[in-house]
């Protein structure tokens, strides 16, 4: 039973409530005790905070907090990335399809999912080349280049590694230099698994690789008779790794042609160069190695995603900073908190955010 507190002036009030029934005397009286408070009332010397800062410099603004009510007034600053979404998705695991032309596709009957960008609970947002000032496309040819990565001449299910990556590369809470590449279009900085049937994310499923990056993860096949190949690639600024593969059941070109690039501030790039006729049977996106938080661009839709097309992730850059960024003001009184606006690590631009 909910009850209801109205108060009409501040101070304790005692009452009675009388609940019947149909057990022993017919009624039960519960005794009530609340207290009313004056609540508080937050006023701020101003509602936008402004700094420019120069590349690689810091300005610093004060933005004092009172409390004109007549109790304590408790605040927290949030963070950009609070405003993701909390959701983790189940795993469907669908039967294996033969590897033989024609042959029947298992259907995942789930809704398709097209994402909005992030950011996700950790602060990792993406866009896409179609996007104003979004990624350009660039397909970096590694094939004369590039070292191959180790898949047999053919594979269904496989799960190569670790692959080098040549630098000590950040992604959410951690830092890895070498990852583990999936026949089934993802990679992993730590997961041996080989799950052909992709899933939305964040996915808390047993079978679902932690650590992923979700490139074009669908039930694939490596099969050098198709002229397939696959390489990894450190040009000193960056790591490339390409896939040219096909989906399982299906030995009619177009094949698929895509890319991961990683950069050494954290940034991710999936290319997408040639994309099969099955383009709605795939999830694009990454998340974490606790399979809690992550991004999911694509599952189960293929309108989105197409020859030529160019997807970034990367994380808010923590570009504010506030001090103290929690507390207590007692009724009459005042906080000051320092913003610290730190250019130090932005892009050329303009930057903005919400407190």
């Amino acid at each position: 039973m909910n009850v209801t507190f109205l108060a009409a002036t501040p101070g304790a009030i005692e009452a009675s409530l009388t609940l019947s029934h149909n057990a022993g005397e017919g009624t039960t009286v519960v005794s009530m005790t609340a207290t009313a408070v004056v609540p508080p009332e937050i006023v701020v010397n101003t509602t936008l905070a402004e700094a420019a800062a120069m590349p690689a410099g810091q300005k610093v603004k004060t933005l004092t907090v009172c409390n004109e009510g007549g109790s304590d007034l408790n605040f927290s600053v949030g963070d950009p990335a609070d405003e993701g979404s909390g959701q983790v998705y189940t795993e469907l695991i669908l039967p294996k399809q033969a590897d033989e032309e024609g042959s029947e596709e298992p259907v995942d009957p789930r809704p398709g999912i097209l994402g909005t960008g992030g950011p996700d609970a950790f602060g990792y947002t993406w866009d896409d080349s179609d996007e104003p000032g979004g990624p350009i496309f660039d397909w970096v040819d590694i094939t004369t280049v590039g070292t191959p990565v180790p898949f047999p001449p053919y594979v269904d299910d496989g799960n190569v590694g670790p692959v080098p990556i040549g630098f000590d590369f950040p992604v959410y809470d951690n830092t890895f230099n070498e990852l583990y590449a999936c026949s089934n279009g993802w990679l992993s900085f730590t997961s041996r698994r080989t799950t052909y049937s992709y899933q939305p994310l964040p996915n808390s499923g047993s079978s679902v690789p932690e650590n992923l990056l979700a490139a074009w993860w669908d039930d694939m096949a490596y099969d050098e008779r198709y002229d397939h190949y696959a390489y990894y690639y450190h040009d000193g600024s960056r790591f490339i790794i390409t896939y040219h593969v096909r989906r399982l059941g299906s030995a009619t070109p177009p094949f698929y042609e895509f890319q991961v690039i990683l950069y050494p501030d954290g940034h991710i790039v999936y290319q997408y160069n040639v994309l099969g006729v099955t383009r709605g049977s795939s999830t694009v996106g990454i998340q974490n190695g606790t399979k809690d938080i992550g991004l999911t661009v694509v599952h189960n839709d293929g309108s989105y995603i197409h020859d030529g097309m160019a997807i970034e992730f990367k994380p808010i850059p923590e570009w504010l900073t506030v001090e103290p960024a929690s507390g207590v003001v007692p009724p009459g009184e005042c906080v000051d908190l320092t913003l610290t606006f730190d250019a130090s690590d932005l892009e050329v631009g303009d930057h903005t955010g919400n407190i």
